[in-house]
Order: structure tokens, then sequence, then C-alpha cells
């Protein structure tokens, strides 16, 4: 199984067989948070998942974690996806941030804290999760310095 880890000189991220990829996910439903770690883990991704459903523990665990991904849903009961994102870029503003959710509209990238995320995904098309977020990696500048 690849895993994805370390920056390397130049920017992006390589894949390497010695670490696990770190990400903190905003989810309210642990079972949307399940098929997204699945679907992260047919892609050959291994990855140590930090699940939050609190504003306070989002911000907890993108200070401990250090996350080289973050995930977050858009609309969820405790906070919203427009709030995860801004705490993201305030405490990790060169990680990468997926909106995944369920509630992304045709013409969601309209939305002004949309599209300040690098990426948007439909809970529909998580199949793609794993190649966007290999994507995502890639790009200089992706993801916290070891």
């Amino acid at each position: 199984m690849l895993k994805l880890c370390a920056r390397i000189s130049g920017g992006g991220l390589r894949m390497s067989e010695e670490r696990t990829l770190r990400i903190v996910m905003a989810e309210d439903s642990a079972a949307d948070a399940e098929l997204a770690r699945y679907a992260l883990k047919r892609a050959r991704i291994a990855a140590h998942v930090v699940l939050a459903t609190t504003a306070a523990d989002f911000r907890a665990a993108l200070l401990s974690v250090r996350p080289h991904v973050i995930i977050s849903d858009n609309s969820m009961p405790q906070f919203s996806g427009k709030d995860a994102l801004a705490l993201a870029r305030a405490l990790a503003p060169d990680t990468p941030f997926i909106f995944l959710s369920g509630t992304l509209a045709p013409g969601y990238g309209s939305d002004e804290a949309l599209s300040q995320a690098n990426a948007c995904l439909d809970k529909s098309d998580l199949d793609r999760l794993g190649a966007l977020v290999k994507g995502l990696l890639v790009q200089p500048g992706a993801g916290p310095q070891p």
C-alpha cells in the first residue's frame, strides 16, 4: 500500500512506505466519515483520520495533528464548513482543504467560502476522493513541514 508523506525540497509531498497521511475531518456523520476512510483505503492511501464534530474539537485537532489534508462537510449542526475553512486557513494556511458534502448544489463554486477551498467534492463522488487527495498533495506548498 502506498503512503503519502513528508514534504520534499521544492514543495509538494512524495509517496513513501514510511509514514501515514494525517487527515483532520470535520464531519457530523460517523457513517459518512467511515465511507470517506474507505474511499481513501480503496485508493491505497494509508491515512490516520481524526474526526471532529465541533469547532473546539476541530481547532484542537488542527493544532495537535498537523494534518497533511483537511476534509470538511459543508453543512453540520455544530458548526459550518465556512467556519471550518476559516479555522483551517488561520491555523494551517498551507494545508489543502477539501469540502466533501452531500449539499453541494450545481454551481457551488460561486459560493465565496467554497471557492476558497482547494477542492470541493460531492459525497456521491467519493470514488474520486483518493485521486483528489493525491493530486493536491503533489502540488508545491502542499501540507505541513515534517
